[in-house]
C-alpha cells in the first residue's frame, strides 16, 4: 500500500480512498473469434444468395455489406461498459475477415459449385439424422450443424460439398477419419447425400436427381496470421493472405467435378490439383465414388463398435 502511494499518489487515492478497481479486462477468446468469423461469413454469403447476386461480387457492395454485418454483430455482443476497447479488438480480426470474404469471392467466381445453405441442421424436420445401428440393437442418430453446403447440378445428379470454417490450424487426415477421429464433417456429407425423402431432398433435387458426395473441405485461417515484415502492394498482400488460408479435406476423384470446383486445377481452392500431363498430383486428396462408399461404411462400423 505504501509502495503504491510512493509510486503514484493518484493511483493510491483512486484505489484505496475511492475504492475503485481497474475493472474486468475486456478480452476476446479464441471461441469468440471463431463465433465472430462463422457468423459474418454465414450472414454475408446468405445475403449474397438471397439477393441472387452473381459472382464476382462488386467490391463496393462487399465492403458496405460486410461492414454493416460486422458493426451489427459487435453492437449485439459488446457489453454496454466495454467502450472502445472491445471494438478495437474486433477491428483487428475484421481486417482478416474482410480478406477471407475476398478469398471466398474469388473462389466462387471461378467455380460452378455455389453456396446452397448455411448453418444447416442435420437432424431436423427438414433433414433427418443419419442413423447408425449399434451392436446392442439400439440406434445412434447423428445430429449437428454444417457451416456451409455447396452444390452443383449436372444432368440427373446433384453434387454435394460440405465446408467447415476453422479459425486455427486444421489438417485433414484420412487415416485418422477411418480410425474414428475427426469424423464429423464426412458423416455430415454422407448423412446429407443418403437422406430419405424429406423437405431438403425435395428442394435440392425436385426431379428425383441423385445426391452425390463431392467433397468435404476445411476452410482454415488464423486471423492476423497473414503478415509481412515490409510494406507490400495490394496484389502482394492478397497473395500473402491466400497462402495463409488453407483448404484441406477430400474431394471426389472425378476430373469433371474437380474442374467444376476449380477449372484450372491448380489446387488453390480445393485439396486437389493436376500436373502438366493431366494426371492428379501426389498431394491431391481424392476418393473415387466406390472409395467414398467404403469410407462411409468404415465410419459407421467404427462408431458401431
Amino acid at each position: 500500500m505504501l509502495e503504491c502511494f510512493k509510486d503514484c499518489p493518484q493511483s493510491y487515492y483512486l484505489k484505496y480512498v475511492l475504492n475503485l478497481d481497474d475493472g474486468e479486462d475486456v478480452k476476446i477468446s479464441p471461441s469468440d473469434v471463431g463465433n465472430f468469423v462463422h457468423k459474418i461469413l454465414e450472414e454475408f454469403l446468405a445475403e449474397v444468395k438471397s439477393k441472387n447476386i452473381d459472382y464476382p461480387i462488386d467490391e463496393t457492395w462487399t465492403k458496405e455489406t460486410a461492414e454493416r454485418l460486422i458493426t451489427d454483430y459487435i453492437k449485439a455482443v459488446s457489453p454496454e461498459n466495454a467502450g472502445g476497447r472491445l471494438a478495437y479488438l474486433f477491428s483487428r480480426v475484421t481486417r482478416s475477415l474482410m480478406l477471407y470474404i475476398a478469398s471466398l469471392n474469388r473462389e466462387f467466381s471461378q467455380s460452378r459449385f455455389k453456396p446452397y445453405d448455411f448453418e444447416m441442421k442435420v437432424g431436423s424436420d427438414a433433414l433427418p439424422p443419419l442413423e447408425i445401428p449399434l451392436g446392442d440393437g439400439s440406434v445412434m442418430s447423428l445430429i449437428g450443424i454444417v457451416d456451409r453446403l455447396d452444390s452443383y447440378q449436372d444432368g440427373d445428379k446433384v453434387y454435394i460439398r460440405v465446408a467447415d470454417y476453422k479459425t486455427g490450424a486444421k489438417k485433414f487426415n484420412l487415416e485418422e477419419v477411418v480410425g474414428g477421429r475427426n469424423v464429423q464433417l464426412l458423416l455430415y456429407l454422407f448423412s446429407i447425400c443418403g437422406c430419405p425423402d424429406c423437405d431438403f431432398r425435395r428442394e435440392i433435387a425436385p426431379n428425383g436427381e441423385e445426391l452425390v458426395p463431392a467433397g468435404a473441405v476445411y476452410f482454415s485461417a488464423r486471423p492476423g496470421e497473414a503478415s509481412s515484415g515490409v510494406p507490400v502492394k495490394s496484389e502482394d498482400a492478397r497473395s500473402i493472405v491466400e497462402k495463409a488460408i488453407s483448404r484441406t479435406g477430400i474431394v471426389l476423384e472425378n476430373e469433371d467435378i474437380i474442374r467444376a470446383m476449380e477449372p484450372l486445377g491448380e489446387g488453390k481452392y480445393i485439396p486437389a490439383s493436376f500436373k502438366k500431363d493431366g494426371t492428379l498430383s501426389a498431394r491431391s486428396s481424392v476418393a473415387s465414388r466406390e472409395q467414398m462408399d467404403e469410407i462411409r461404411d468404415a465410419l459407421c462400423r467404427s462408431i458401431a463398435e
